[in-house]
């Protein structure tokens, strides 16, 4: 809504949670605020579009390969995210990529 990310994270974190979540945003937008994310000592975790929709159509487009998902989240494991996930334009492909790239991972 406009409010700089670190005020609604400083809001946030006064109640304690056991983890911060950003879900339902792009992945250019998830580039722009990590390190927000990343600046304070709360656990945190990410569910990312992989497409685009316009509010009014029903219709998502764009829609990232699993491969192209998996190399983004690749880069972010290294800020120790306690959960990943995928959201808008994702599909059970999207989810095994990640799967096979925690399995080599860890």
């Amino acid at each position: 809504s406009g409010e700089p990310i670190t005020e609604i994270l400083e809001e946030i974190l006064k109640y304690q949670p056991a983890a911060i979540s950003v879900n339902c945003i792009s992945l250019s937008t998830f580039s722009k605020i990590y390190e927000s994310l990343t600046n304070f000592e709360s656990p945190f975790g990410f569910y990312l579009n992989c497409g685009l929709s316009d509010i009014n159509s029903s219709v998502i487009s764009d829609v990232l390969s699993p491969q192209t998902y998996s190399d983004f989240v690749k880069y972010y494991l290294q800020y120790n995210p306690v959960f990943i996930g995928s959201c808008c334009g994702s599909n059970p492909e999207h989810t095994k990529k990640m799967r096979i790239l925690l399995d080599e991972l860890y």
